[in-house]
């Protein structure tokens, strides 16, 4: 502070100049005070930012400390991402190649003698001449999903589904195939154990080179249930594979296998029950045969038949012998079990367009001696009345729904080609009334009447 009157500097604070005796005033001491405090309040500032050498700095000492840990653990996470990444570690698609291989080389059901892969290659890759393309992953609902797609520009894209249980086990959960129709719950099974079962008699018909031997593959079907192979599990599952579809709460069919097949018209189980030794025959090239011909009743495009090489036939193979002249040409059936006999030949190619005419002078020959050896033995198709046809085709239908007629009321015109059907079912004989259509040799159950609404089936 500074005298105002002389400029003397004043060291202590004064009310007096002690050179001059001039009064200093209270505005000095006030002014001198501000500075003070002003000068403190900045040197308070400062401290903040630049404290005292040597003296501790919590706050900023801690602030480092955790700017480097944060540093560690950010590199770490950072090497360990680059450790899955570089060792594999796409768990999901890993994870989805493994179920993919567990479906592939797994077993529907109990036929443990052909993977999946095979079963459904046989028809849809061999026969069909499609492209398979597998493919898996996760739903909405977080299940895991194996989708296998055959697809063919001529005859449309089949997609099936396999969702996964657990590990090993896993379920069909989805089949569409544009020329298969699933309305019924046992149409799915009906389909599958068909594909099984044309699979399997393609790739052993020479060693089921007769009724007998024919018969004991029919009676292992018989002791596996008809929806067993909705399910299947991986190749090294050690449970039971028989009752797969229990272990998730659910009831097998009680039909065997042989008998929805049966009731789909893919086999004849009155062949079988009555061991008839003819079917030998039907199963046998002629003797006169090449090794060409191995595969066919008879070479009827280029030998005529006689009696006496229908001497040892039943009635199935003359059916089957007449159309299998028309087969060679790709004759389409309308009766299902011929269609399906044939399908499972290797030579057979279908054929919509071809409408049975344009056989050769020897086809034609045979086609004359096979009718008349039919007419002659009483084996006529045109014997069966649309009654009795009506009357099968319920039977058959009721049957793959895992029950069976024990009687009929009546069978009455219903519409054009259409028979009204009272069937008598089961134990108690509760009566239901179908609607058959029938059309010359075959009939088929097109719906029933339920309090005399129609209700398709």
């Amino acid at each position: 502070m500074f005298c105002p009157n002389c400029g003397t500097e004043i060291k202590e604070k004064k009310t007096f100049c002690p050179k001059c005796g001039s009064p200093l005033g209270v505005e000095a001491v006030q002014e001198d005070t501000k500075t003070v405090e002003a000068a403190a309040s900045i040197e308070n500032v400062h401290e903040n930012v630049i404290p005292p050498q040597g003296a501790p700095v919590p706050s900023k000492k801690g602030g480092k400390k955790k700017f480097i840990i944060g540093g560690i653990v950010a590199v770490v996470l950072i090497l360990i991402a680059v450790m899955i990444g570089t060792s594999g570690g796409d768990t999901g698609t890993t994870s989805t190649d493994t179920y993919i291989e567990t479906v592939q080389n797994g077993y529907l059901g109990e036929f443990t003698d052909m993977t999946v892969q095979e079963l459904l290659g046989s028809y849809y890759e061999d026969l069909l001449d499609c492209t398979a393309e597998w493919d898996g992953g996760e739903n909405d609902d977080g299940q895991q999903i194996v989708e296998v797609k055959y697809t063919d520009e001529t005859v449309g894209d089949t997609t099936i589904q396999f969702k996964m249980l657990d590990e090993q086990v896993f379920k069909i959960s989805a089949f569409v195939d544009p020329n298969v129709t699933i309305e019924k719950a046992s149409d799915l099974p009906a389909e599958l154990n068909s594909l099984y079962f044309m699979a399997y008699t393609t790739k052993h018909e020479t060693e089921l080179d007769s009724a007998e031997k024919m018969k004991v593959f029919i009676d292992q079907l018989d002791q596996i249930s008809g929806s067993a192979v909705l399910y299947g599990a991986a190749a090294n599952y050690t449970g039971d594979r028989a009752q797969l579809c229990t272990l998730f709460g659910e009831d097998a069919l009680e039909t065997s296998v042989s008998w929805l097949l049966d009731a789909y018209g893919y086999l004849d189980m009155n062949d079988y029950a009555q061991q008839d030794t003819a079917d030998t025959t039907a199963v046998e090239p002629a003797s006169t045969a090449d090794a060409s011909s191995a595969d066919y009743i008879f070479p009827s495009d280029r030998q005529y038949i006689t009696e006496d090489d229908m001497a040892g036939w039943n009635q199935k193979t003359a059916l089957l012998a007449r159309n299998e002249i028309f087969a060679r040409h790709g004759y389409v059936f309308q009766t299902q079990e011929i269609q399906n006999y044939f399908a499972a030949k290797s030579w057979y190619t279908p054929n919509s367009s071809y409408d049975g005419s344009g056989l050769n002078d020897v086809e034609k020959a045979n086609v004359d001696t096979i009718s008349a050896y039919e007419q002659k033995m009483g084996w006529a198709e045109q014997d069966v009345s649309p009654t009795k046809l009506a009357q099968g085709a319920v039977s058959s239908y009721v049957e793959s729904q895992g029950d069976y007629c024990t009687g009929f009321d009546y069978v009455e015109p219903y519409a054009e080609n259409e028979y009204l059907v009272c069937a008598k079912i089961g134990e108690y004989e509760w009566e239901a009334e179908y609607i058959v259509e029938v059309n010359g040799s075959d009939a088929w159950v097109i719906g029933r009447l339920d309090g005399g609404v129609f209700r398709p089936v």
